[in-house]
């Protein structure tokens, strides 16, 4: 009973500043434990696009819960948006910022929202295209 309660602690977001933001999120620790791997799996998929991690100036690293699935996946077409923003080495929390603005290209939901919802992604990489150009510039 005490391994299953962790575990459900475990898939709980922890508090953070920019919760009203761009939050909830998961710290390592916890996200490890939910997800069932290790730590250098996690590594593995931040490094490789997979999930979008953002440090935290107190040195710890937090994951956005928005991007995952209740299942543990992540949503649909993520790694393809990170890999826009990834190789102009955009900034995590800017990455998430943008994620989570509500535009009016996607019916005044966030692009996050837009894609979990299983809408149509080709509107959410051209913005992604357009914003990593302006980022870069």
């Amino acid at each position: 009973p005490d391994e299953i309660a962790e575990t459900m602690v475990a898939a709980l977001p922890v508090p953070h500043p920019f919760d009203a933001v761009t939050g909830p999120f998961y710290d390592t620790p916890g996200l490890v434990k939910w997800l069932g791997i290790t730590r250098q799996a996690l590594h593995h998929r931040v490094k490789t696009s997979q999930l979008l991690a953002c440090p935290t100036q107190d040195g710890h690293t937090v994951y956005p819960a928005w991007q995952f699935t209740t299942e543990g996946g992540t949503i649909p077409h993520l790694t393809g948006l990170l890999r826009v923003f990834n190789a102009g080495a955009t900034d995590p929390w800017m990455i998430a910022l943008w994620l989570r603005a509500p535009s009016e290209r996607h019916g005044g939901r966030d692009a996050a929202s837009w894609l979990a919802a299983g809408e149509d992604p080709a509107s959410v990489m051209a913005s992604a295209h357009e914003a990593a150009e302006r980022w870069a510039a």
